[in-house]
Formats: C-alpha cells, sequence, structure tokens
C-alpha cells in the first residue's frame, strides 16, 4: 500500500510541473516570409491555377498521407524499395504527406506520376506548389 502511495505522489508531483511548466506566452518568433499552399490536380487542371507576381509553382507526385507518424514511416519504407526515385516525408498540420520530385511544370510531374502508377501507386496523383513570399 505504501508503494502505491509514493508512486500516486510522483505521478501527481510530476503531473503538477508538466502542466505548469512552459505557461509562458513571451516567445521571440520572426514572421514567416513565405507560405506554401498545395492544390491536388487532375491532368485537365493542371494549367488553370493562376498565380501572382509575389508567388511561384512548382509540382510534385503525392504517393500517399498519414494522420499518423509511424504509418507513414511505415508506408515510406516500402516505397522507398520499390520506387527508384528520392521520396520525401513532410508533415503539413499534423498530416504527413509522401511526395516524389519538385518540378517546374506540370508536364514533367505528369511523366513521372504515369512512371509511379505503372509501379503498382496507382492512388497518387499531382500536387501544385504555389509558394508565396510576403513583401514587405
Amino acid at each position: 500500500m505504501r508503494l502505491f502511495k509514493r508512486i500516486s505522489i510522483c505521478f501527481i508531483i510530476i503531473l503538477f510541473f508538466t502542466i505548469c511548466s512552459c505557461k509562458s506566452t513571451s516567445y521571440d518568433y520572426e514572421e514567416a516570409e513565405e507560405e506554401y499552399v498545395e492544390i491536388p490536380l487532375s491532368k485537365k487542371d493542371s494549367n488553370s491555377t493562376e498565380i501572382n507576381k509575389n508567388e511561384s509553382a512548382s509540382y510534385t507526385v503525392q504517393i500517399g498521407a498519414f494522420s499518423n507518424e509511424q504509418n507513414a514511416t511505415d508506408y515510406l519504407k516500402i516505397a522507398k524499395s520499390k520506387l527508384p526515385y528520392d521520396i520525401t516525408m513532410k508533415n503539413t498540420n499534423g498530416l504527413y504527406k509522401l511526395q516524389i520530385g519538385n518540378y517546374a511544370n506540370s508536364d514533367d510531374a505528369y511523366k513521372l506520376l504515369d512512371n509511379v502508377k505503372g509501379l503498382g501507386y496507382n492512388d497518387s496523383f499531382v500536387v501544385k506548389i504555389i509558394k508565396r513570399t510576403n513583401e514587405k
């Protein structure tokens, strides 16, 4: 019984310090100067999205997206063993996206998409990434 009380007290102390620490709201940070917008495309949409003068566009092929990091990592390992491309994983607001390539035009991305689908990744699609630079 004494062991249970000691463990309970330790748990309460740890919980207290966890809750009370890091409550400060005075953090130094810089305003982000770049913003990225990702737009999934179908072949007919590939050139329909207009971009402004402070924006640039690139195209990538997305082979998967996962809300669980471990699932994304497991899928990434399998994909790397089957696909002859560099695959990147990026976390966007808690969604782990697996993407291949970074092309200046959609035609190159669609060629890659055809190759990736030919290797069995039939749910893959092209994503247009618009990079916005804030003018100050």
